[in-house]
């Protein structure tokens, strides 16, 4: 067995009220048809982080890259405070 290979992209993002930081992973080596790009982000707002996975596409269909829809979906986020005092036990 074959270990798979993958190279990664890591970007900065600001969201609304929140710092962000992503990584694209793509998978470089084994099945053409298989390979895909993974999109990673960990979203801090106020103290808490919400982590996010998910896949971005297939490496195959270079035409539809989801990378650059997903990064200005993940810079429109918004957290309202209430969520933070919720979260902390706050009310």
């Amino acid at each position: 067995m074959t270990a798979s290979v993958h190279a990664f992209r890591v970007g900065s993002l600001k969201a609304v009220n929140a710092d962000e930081l992503y990584t694209a992973e793509d998978a470089i080596t084994g099945d053409e048809e298989r390979r895909e790009r993974t999109l990673r982000a960990d979203v801090c707002p106020q103290g808490h982080v919400l982590s996010i996975a998910c896949r971005a596409g297939a490496l195959r269909e270079l035409n539809k890259r989801m990378v650059p829809h997903l990064v200005r979906l993940l810079n429109s986020v918004e957290f309202a405070e209430a969520l933070g005092g919720a979260a902390s036990g706050g009310h």
